[in-house]
């Protein structure tokens, strides 16, 4: 089903886009994931370069790495294209 203004992509991509407007938005970097765990920063760093496929442990831990509510890597992004 496609609804106008909201952009269709695969579960990867989706997680990948949010874990990177709540990094961007948060002005987390590397250098802090990497002082939560290290493993993680080359999670995320494998998630948002499309290396890694995206389980749901991952998202788990991202939450809670990123301190977000779970629900955010699975909303849709809203296109603003005209």
């Amino acid at each position: 089903m496609f609804v106008k203004g909201v952009v269709q992509m695969d579960a990867n991509s989706l997680a990948a886009l949010h874990i990177k407007e709540i990094v961007a938005s948060k002005g987390i970097t590397g250098r802090h994931i990497k002082q939560k765990a290290s493993a993680r920063r080359r999670l995320v760093s494998r998630i948002i370069n499309g290396r890694r496929t995206v389980k749901l442990q991952d998202l788990v831990d991202l939450a809670e790495l990123l301190s977000v509510d779970i629900a955010v890597f699975f909303m849709p992004i809203m296109s603003t294209k005209k």
